[in-house]
């Protein structure tokens, strides 16, 4: 698989996961089997997890301790290969058994909130890690493939760099104006602000579906190895009305206005770069 066809897999798979891990308490069960099938049926998926699991013994119900009458909870392991492995095999558990995720989730320790809230807890809680594992490892080989292109003497485009990268030997002196680091962040900033949207009671339906789709956007963008700017700022434009509102009536939410912030400001230096 060459760089270009890697940066897609990456933007696909996090499409599927962010479906999976948003989705609500009526189609969480079919997300988590899409994902499942989704992560089996793609091989370099596939490989990254089993090449970390492959041998490891460890019961998910370790991990996922069911109560009885109780209340069941979450105690992942100290050793990440075997959270790895619980994670995996209770969401194919899950799946076999075609269980009720919204039921599922319920009988797990929660906060108070609406179902979709439960579920998504639920979700991020229990598979969070798997997909953030998976996420890290597709970065890696993404890395490593650009190492591969810089090397010798070449002056060339890297991915989402669009300034000069001269090597000779070993020695690299990098020009670019855009790195991977920030690509990383803005991604993740994304895929915490898009729940806190579909969850908030002082937007509106079409205030979240327009903030929802000016984040899909610059996520798009962002991933594509030609990224249209003009795209990003008009979304970006709409994203800063929205913050510059919500910081003079929403002096209780600090931590996510400054989440929005940190946000509009990395996809901006990302943008004039």
């Amino acid at each position: 698989m060459n760089l270009t066809e890697l940066r897609l897999l990456s933007l696909e798979f996090r499409r599927v996961s962010s479906n999976m891990l948003m989705s609500d308490a009526d189609t969480s069960t079919v997300q988590l089997i899409r994902f499942k099938v989704y992560i089996d049926s793609t091989p370099v998926i596939s490989d990254i997890i089993q090449e970390r699991i492959s041998g490891v013994e460890y019961d998910f119900r370790q991990c996922f301790l069911f109560e009885g009458s109780n209340w069941n909870y979450i105690e992942p392991p100290v050793d990440e290969a075997s959270h790895l492995k619980a994670q995996y095999d209770y969401m194919s558990y899950l799946c076999l058994e075609n269980k009720d995720v919204k039921g599922i989730a319920y009988s797990f320790i929660h906060r108070k909130g609406s179902w979709n809230d439960i579920v998504r807890d639920f979700l991020d809680s229990a598979f969070k890690p798997l997909v953030d594992y998976i996420v890290d490892s597709m970065a890696k080989k993404i890395m490593i493939l650009e190492g591969e292109k810089v090397m010798g003497n070449i002056y060339q485009n890297i991915g989402n760099n669009y300034g000069n990268i001269n090597a000779a030997g070993r020695d690299v002196n990098y020009t670019g104006n855009i790195i991977n680091n920030d690509i990383d962040e803005i991604m993740s900033l994304i895929e915490k602000l898009l729940p806190t949207i579909q969850s908030s009671e002082l937007l509106t339906e079409d205030e979240k579906e327009s903030l929802t789709d000016d984040l899909e956007t610059i996520k798009e963008q962002v991933e594509s190895t030609t990224p249209k700017f003009p795209r990003i700022r008009k979304a970006l434009e709409n994203i800063k009305s929205f913050v510059a509102i919500a910081s003079k009536g929403a002096a209780s939410a600090t931590t996510l206005l400054t989440d929005w912030k940190n946000f509009v400001e990395k996809v901006g230096e990302f943008v004039v770069k």
